[in-house]
């Protein structure tokens, strides 16, 4: 009665089937049928469902099943013990994801191929959209700068959505540049280092995440009703944000998201610090490469020739 809000009398002369519909019955039963014929316990049978008392959440079980026998052995039937371990579920999910997050994040050095890694581990498992935006300056230059006026300047890298939705038309899109004032969450988000978390987006809220009215009012039709902005920080430097929302996912982001998505974030950022340090050094070894070849001498008839720049070699090791 307190797994699925129903009275314990309508439990009362049914099967697992009509009792308990939500969970993974043809496994209940197959156990059931196991343990009577045989009488070997099964321990820690673990089930997932949602119940009448609370459609919108998936709840986990461990049951484990023991054989009743009476004088002289005889079978009586079977006893279950059923223990809620849906925050232990919950964990290995969230650590599923971040060991997932670590095998997929960053598999080159490029910094729009780990935005769009980093967006594809956090759909669907965490939101329904995600989006990847990182300050300009860092394509550009070695620190992250912002425009005057208390204003940032974003670089969309990457959009990702669960399924289609106009919400994905509030997003920046890939390669978009735009310049947000003080008063927008992302710039908020990138001068304080610090996350952002709303459970239940308001009309106010929406405001100040859209990037105009128009994206505002789009969010709003696409139901969005909950936010988490995450900075993207590594080594001491915030270099970004991720954006995750949910609208057909009912359930409101809590702490415990922010703890997941800041891990994923964190992971991405370093890979995207080290694909922007690598493409840094490129540039100062071709510009060096440049700067060492000659001017090319005055054109002669019938002789061509091609200047370049090879690195050395150290002298073979003798003996």
């Amino acid at each position: 009665a307190q797994i699925n809000g129903v009275p314990a009398e309508d439990h009362l002369g049914r099967q697992v089937r009509e009792a308990l519909p939500f969970l993974e019955v043809d496994a209940i039963e197959a156990a059931l049928r196991h343990v009577l014929t045989s009488g070997e316990p099964i321990i820690d049978q673990h089930s997932v469902g949602r119940t009448p008392a609370d459609p919108d959440n998936d709840h986990a079980w461990s049951a484990s099943y023991y054989r009743l026998e009476g004088p002289g052995g005889r079978v009586l039937g079977v006893a279950i013990v059923l223990v809620d371990v849906t925050d232990r579920h919950r964990a290995r999910q969230r650590l599923a994801l971040i060991a997932d997050g670590s095998a997929r994040i960053g598999t080159t050095l490029d910094v729009e191929q780990t935005a769009r890694e980093l967006a594809d581990v956090a759909v669907p498992e965490l939101a329904d959209v995600a989006a990847v935006d990182i300050l300009d300056s860092i394509l550009n230059d070695r620190h992250p700068t912002a425009t005057g006026a208390g204003r940032a300047l974003f670089r969309a890298l990457a959009v990702k959505a669960a399924y289609p939705t106009e919400a994905v038309r509030a997003a920046d899109p890939a390669g978009h540049l735009a310049s947000y004032g003080a008063e927008r969450l992302a710039t908020q988000c990138v001068r304080t280092g610090r996350p952002i978390l709303i459970p239940h987006v308001g009309e106010r809220d929406l405001a100040r995440i859209a990037r105009d009215a128009e994206a505002a009012a789009i969010l709003a039709r696409a139901g969005v009703h909950s936010y988490l902005l995450t900075p993207l920080v590594a080594r001491g430097e915030v270099l970004g944000t991720l954006g995750l929302t949910r609208a057909r996912n009912p359930l409101p982001f809590d702490n415990d998201d922010l703890l997941l998505a800041g891990e994923l974030a964190d992971r991405a950022a370093v890979c995207i610090d080290n694909a922007r340090l690598y493409q840094d050094a490129r540039n100062t070894a071709v510009t060096l490469q440049r700067s060492l070849l000659p001017d090319l001498p005055p054109q002669q008839a019938g002789l061509a020739t091609a200047p370049a720049a090879l690195p050395a070699r150290p002298p073979p090791r003798t003996r």
